[in-house]
């Protein structure tokens, strides 16, 4: 009988790759280093992988960058300046609790506010503190960025 493999196909013919959740950031002022970053997600002496237009680990005027882990389960966060906007960043992940990290700390490091979409109203960073996902600690998080520049 042939509706096993058939069942098999339908399955992955119908499945997608998990949709990109993205914020946008007006950024005032200077970015903090794109190393507070990681450090803010993972800690100063993570294994991750970094890509962008940073010319060095401590400089605020970069305007994209890729920031993958290197251990399961390998998030990924791409900040890029927004099409339409120059004076604003896309935050996008496939996973929505990283992408909701990375803009928090973005809004929150230079004073700004986020959107959820494009059309959205602008919010406080805080408005996202939900997002962040039961299983980061907000406070360790903060103290590891602190750390990172003293």
């Amino acid at each position: 009988m042939t509706a096993a493999p058939n069942a098999e196909v339908r399955e992955q013919s119908t499945s997608q790759p998990p949709e990109r959740v993205r914020y946008f950031i007006p950024l005032r002022g200077e970015r903090p280093p794109f190393q507070l970053v990681a450090a803010f997600l993972w800690g100063r002496r993570w294994d991750y992988d970094s890509d962008g237009d940073s010319e060095t680990p401590d400089s605020t005027a970069w305007t994209e960058l890729t920031l993958v882990n290197r251990k399961p389960p390998y998030e990924r966060v791409d900040v890029d300046p927004a099409d339409e906007m120059p004076s604003e960043v896309a935050v996008t992940s496939r996973d929505p609790a990283t992408a909701a990290r990375v803009a928090y700390f973005l809004a929150a490091a230079t004073g700004s506010g986020v959107r959820a979409g494009r059309d959205e109203k602008l919010r406080p960073a805080d408005s996202l503190l939900e997002a962040l996902g039961d299983d980061f600690d907000l406070t360790a998080a903060t103290h590891r960025v602190a750390l990172a520049t003293s």
